[in-house]
């Protein structure tokens, strides 16, 4: 699709899609891209670009964060990345959209003359299709995910933001106390997440705001016209009107309280309904007298009259088509309706992670969560209940949805039950994901469901005596079973020549996406895949296979992502007549799969030898991982040639040379792992200069400064790293300075690698709001540390064999590792240090000038599991009595 240089709008969405968005993409000029309600996977592209305006990928499959890169989508109008795997923090630089913060409608270029961009937005609790009125909507939707912490500050700074969206993750912490800054905010759901502080008065300013689903509910003259108490459903901490709840010090009211919301819903929706009316009669209005001043003195001629009377009569009746479509209101099957209240009755409620209490109460279904209807018939045609913490029994009474064609029960807990047979005889289904479900016992057959393109059934307790029933899933695109026991059908089925007994009619040459991974097979890898050729997924990583791969892939011309990971006896991949170890391999694989293989994963296996040359020719690869394996030499200078490359994992080989100069060529590197080698050479400016999307580095070498970082003592390279672990590589003497503009920094490691001077504080004081993790072991860096810094968030600090002085610093309220070994710290060790480190789980304050007595509160950190306090001056006593809690494995004072 690259190809399509003038490409300004991608609509796929509601297809059946499986995959990663290929990466081609980035050289098309988009401006709208939809590609939701698929089975997308993989992490979000980095490269989406500074024109995007619309941009949304809900209802797939995406994971990881979401990009540092899209801090840049000036343009950028309507967000929507809802029902994803995306965990992480919401970043702080969504503040940056400057779209949403002037509010600048979105201006389509002149050749859109004919052409009227459509798009579902999730806004007032339902979903709406805007057309003409897009270009003023403006949205953030990052509902059902995995995120965590708070809401930024940042975000206060959208001030034109009309829909904001954080439902359905994990946030625990405060509301920005400004958020009443976003004034043109009309729809704000913060439900079924654990937010529990006060909700701050500015909200109170939100006068535009008609939807609210969030310990105190604010007044205020707009917040007051809210009186459903049901928008207020889950989030149990919420008190004060109108919930019944009363929050601590409240007066007791003789006014009216709302048990559920229901009667206030119907009002709203009556007058909704008021509200349209008027405003249909003033358009009716405005279009007779605009009619008649125009066409009434054509009316006198009656060659005129007959024709203009019957447009008329048209328009009024296409008028009121348009009022009633807009204002009549299609609730759920009443069947359907009782069905799910069963399957709700079901369930296990008994622990807190149970079925919310207030939730599917309202008489439409269609508006429950998790459930979507045909918008024309009414009937349930999707459940997605992913991550929702169910538990309990499955009721029977799910079959009655018989339009149901999307069922996602994934990350739930049915421990103890067998996935229902019935799921068998939900005919339309075409998609069914029970992945990370704990189902147990066997997989029933499913080959009724001849309309199913996807099927998950991965990382459950489940087993399979034969997979005959695979023969009926004709429509079948994507299977996974990755972690499902297949010993029981055995080996035998994944050879040609016994297929036609173990599988009488399985077809599965319509397969995109084939996960059989984790399940030990002990044998060779079948030669019927080679028969799969619309295959772009193929994942068979740990299972155990042997010998050689005894086809080509000459027929896998689609293929783009292959994981042959953790199969330890696979010590031979040359191909027919092709010698050597992985250089036949690779070989095929590049005459064949240049133009389509992204993904290439042979880690933790036997393979040994140089890595060839010909690795160089797979031009689309973008992930490539060959850890844990027996390679050995230099990298190949042809690496520079994988332009597309952001994932590269060398690390755990036997990898003896020089890195290339080519490696600068690698400009779209992201995550680079190439530690336990024996790396020699040097490192300059050429291998660095191009990397501008790097972020995260990890580098040890196993022989002592063979491999020597060699740039100008002031070069400012142009990426910002965001985790570098250096081992063992000499940097020093002198603190580099392409270090100390790293500012974005999280995760540090500098070990032994020849660093002879004192800490930047400048840097030090910049990176301290973020790090993570701190590691400058073994150098001679040396002075005091700055006693005033707070590191709020650090959590391994290792200091040790150094040459720091001065008192214990005490800036690490967080951490639970704390290493200061061998360094001339001196003093006294703090009386309250369980108040200034409760977290502590690991000690070592060994080999310093420390004096005086061992506090009585050390003992009082009850996760303290080791302390070294050897190699000292101390003083005094030991405790009476020890506190039995603490977790104690090593005491050493000695």
């Amino acid at each position: 699709m690259g190809f399509l240089c003038s490409l300004h709008v991608l609509v796929l969405s509601n297809n059946n899609l499986y995959g990663e968005i290929p990466s081609s993409l980035q050289d098309c000029p988009l401006v709208s891209i939809d590609l939701s309600g698929n089975h997308l996977s993989g992490i979000l592209p980095s490269w989406i670009g500074s024109g995007v305006k619309i941009l949304h990928l809900r209802s797939n499959q995406f994971s990881g964060i979401i990009p540092r890169r899209w801090c840049n989508l000036p343009a950028l109008h309507i967000l929507d990345l809802a029902q994803n795997n995306l965990f992480g923090r919401i970043p702080k630089w969504l503040g940056n959209f400057t779209a949403l913060i002037f509010g600048n409608g979105i201006i389509w270029p002149s050749f859109y003359v004919n052409y009227v961009e459509k798009a579902i937005i999730v806004t007032k609790g339902r979903e709406l299709e805007y057309g003409s009125t897009l270009q003023f909507v403006t949205s953030i939707d990052l509902s059902c995910n995995n995120l965590i912490g708070g809401i930024p500050d940042e975000i206060t700074s959208l001030t034109a933001l009309n829909t904001l969206n954080l439902s359905r993750n994990h946030l625990t912490e405060n509301v920005p106390k400004n958020i009443g800054n976003t004034r043109f905010l009309e729809t704000l759901d913060l439900s079924k997440n654990s937010l529990s502080r006060p909700i701050p008065e500015s909200m109170s300013s939100l006068t535009s705001l008609a939807h609210l689903n969030f310990w105190k509910i604010p007044s205020g003259y707009q917040l007051q016209t809210l009186i459903d108490a049901s928008i207020y459903k889950g989030n149990p901490q919420l008190c004060g009107s109108p919930l019944p709840t009363k929050c601590p010090g409240d007066k007791t009211s003789d006014g009216p309280t709302f048990s559920d919301g229901s009667g206030s819903a119907e009002d709203k929706q009556d007058g909704d309904g008021i509200e349209r009316l008027w405003f249909n009669v003033s358009i009716g209005l405005g279009f007779v007298v605009g009619f008649w001043s125009v066409c009434g003195t054509l009316l006198v001629k009656k060659s005129w009259s007959f024709n203009l009377t019957v447009v008329f009569l048209l328009l009024i009746i296409k008028l009121s088509s348009c009022s009633d479509h807009h204002t009549s209101v299609l609730k759920c099957i009443q069947t359907e309706r009782e069905a799910l209240l069963s399957f709700k009755e079901g369930l296990d409620r008994t622990d807190e992670y149970g079925w919310p209490h207030d939730d599917w109460v309202g008489e439409d279904c269609c508006q429950w969560d998790g459930v979507e209807c045909n918008n024309k018939s009414g009937h349930v045609t999707k459940l997605f209940l992913k991550n929702w913490r169910l538990s309990g029994n499955i009721s029977s009474s799910l079959i009655h949805l018989k339009y149901l064609n999307y069922l996602d029960f994934s990350g739930n807990n049915f421990t103890g039950i067998q996935i229902p047979e019935f799921f068998g005889m939900l005919e339309n289904l075409m998609y069914l994901n029970l992945s990370y479900t704990y189902f147990s016992g066997e997989i029933p057959h499913l080959n009724n469901l001849s309309r199913l393109t996807h099927l998950d059934l991965s990382n459950s307790l489940t087993y399979a005596e034969n997979l005959d029933w695979l023969s009926g899933l004709s429509s079948l695109k994507y299977l996974d079973m990755g972690h499902v026991d297949l010993s029981g059908v055995g080996a035998n089925w994944l050879h040609l020549e016994n297929l036609p007994t173990s599988l009488p009619s399985v077809n599965l040459t319509s397969l995109f996406v084939l996960d059989l991974s984790f399940n030990q097979f002990n044998s060779s890898i079948p030669q019927w895949l080679v028969n799969l050729t619309s295959l772009t997924t193929l994942d068979l990583h740990f299972n155990h296979f042997q010998d050689a791969i005894a086809f080509d892939f000459v027929n896998l011309r689609n293929l783009r992502d292959l994981y042959l990971s953790g199969n330890r006896y696979l010590t031979d991949l040359s191909q027919n007549n092709f010698c050597g170890t992985i250089d036949g391999f690779l070989g095929n694989a590049s005459a064949c799969l240049n133009k389509s293989l992204e993904s290439l994963d042979l880690s933790y296996n036997n393979l040994l030898g140089k890595i060839p040359d010909s690795l160089g020719r797979l031009g689309s690869l973008r992930y490539l991982n060959l850890e844990y394996n027996s390679f050995w030499g230099s990298i190949p200078a042809s690496i520079g040639s994988l332009s597309s490359l952001q994932d590269l994992d060398l690390s755990n080989n036997k990898m003896n040379g020089t890195i290339p100069e080519s490696f600068g060529q690698l400009s779209k590197l992201v995550n680079l792992f190439l530690q336990e080698n024996s790396w020699e050479g040097v490192i300059t400016e050429a291998q660095l200069m191009n990397l501008t999307r790097l972020e995260n580095v990890i580098l040890k070498a196993n022989t002592n400064h063979s491999l020597v970082f060699n740039v100008t003592y002031d070069w400012v390279p142009p990426f910002k790293l965001k985790n570098l672990e250096l081992e063992s590589c000499l940097c020093g003497p002198k603190f580099p300075i392409w270090l100390q503009v790293q500012s974005e920094l999280t995760h540090v490691t500098l070990k032994n690698v020849g660093i002879i001077d004192t800490i930047p504080e400048e840097w030090f004081s910049i990176i301290s709001s973020q790090i993570i993790r701190f590691d400058l072991s073994q150098n001679q860096i040396m002075g005091k540390l700055p006693h005033q810094l707070i590191l709020p968030n650090v959590n391994f600090i290792d200091l040790s064999y150094n040459c720091f002085k001065g008192p214990i610093p005490l800036w690490f309220t967080n951490v639970t590792e704390l290493y200061l070994k061998s360094n001339s710290f001196s003093g006294s060790i703090p009386s309250n240090i369980d108040d200034l480190m409760p977290r502590l789980r690991c000690l070592d304050l060994s080999e310093n000038n420390l004096n005086g007595t061992i506090p009585l509160s050390i003992w009082k950190i009850k996760d303290l599991g080791g302390l070294y306090l050897q190699s000292n001056k101390l003083s005094g006593g030991l405790p009476d009595h020890w506190n039995e809690s603490q977790p104690l494995w090593v005491v050493d004072i000695s």
